[in-house]
């Protein structure tokens, strides 16, 4: 097999094959769910980079509650019911790179602080359906993080299945970069985060939304493979 064929990609999904989302807090509407009531006004909770599972034991924290599955499932509920009404926006070109990927033999895979649920309905209706673009279900490398306590929790199962050199992860924060470090593998990012690359691990860059997954940002990510 050769390098190409043998790359395994672990994409990142949020502002990584999907953009941003700012229209609602479906954290929010799961602890009302749940608890019956809104959120304290006062309470700050930053989802940057985390895994759904530690962004809801920190919700849960604020009532002082274990009931982690119901929460859990609330999310799941209201995340399927929301976005098969209000599906998010695909990056421009991933659909074509994606496909393009698949098409050079690599394995496009996950790593992602969702959930599974919530990573099948937000790629599905964002019209990127993991049964035509990730492969990587039915190979063993999604790996959907949402039910952890943190991000790394996973490099252990990621490394059981595949050697480093075959790996590439894409994503947008420092926490993703550090997922590739921990798993000694290269890194792509995505977007203009500022991101500490002292190991100079990352091997490509991606600075624009708005398309630059599009002809030569598509081409020099493919002759990264």
């Amino acid at each position: 097999m050769d390098a190409v064929a043998s790359r395994v990609i672990l994409w990142d999904i949020d502002k990584t094959l999907l953009l941003s989302d700012k229209r609602v807090n479906l954290f929010d509407n799961a602890f009302e769910a749940l608890f019956g009531h809104p959120k304290p006004a006062d309470a700050v909770i930053d989802k940057s980079g985390k895994v759904d599972g530690q962004i809801a034991r920190e919700y849960l924290a604020l009532e002082d509650s274990d009931d982690f599955t119901g929460y859990m499932e609330a999310l799941n509920a209201i995340s399927v019911a929301y976005y098969t009404d209000n599906p998010l926006t695909c990056v421009p070109g991933i659909p074509q790179l994606l496909a393009a990927t698949l098409a050079a033999g690599a394995i496009n895979g996950l790593y992602t602080g969702n959930t599974p649920e919530r990573a099948q309905v937000k790629l599905t209706t964002a019209g990127i359906p993991t049964k035509r673009y990730f492969n990587g279900f039915d190979a063993g490398a999604a790996f959907c993080q949402g039910y952890t306590s943190n991000r790394l929790d996973g490099v252990q199962d990621v490394l059981s299945r595949f050697e480093p050199q075959r790996l590439l992860v894409v994503g947008d924060t420092q926490r993703d970069h550090d997922l590739a470090l921990a798993l000694g593998c290269e890194f792509w990012q995505v977007g203009d985060s500022s991101i500490q690359d002292d190991d100079a691990i990352t091997i490509g860059k991606v600075h624009d939304f708005a398309g630059d997954f599009q002809g030569s940002a598509r081409d020099r990510f493919l002759a990264a493979l």
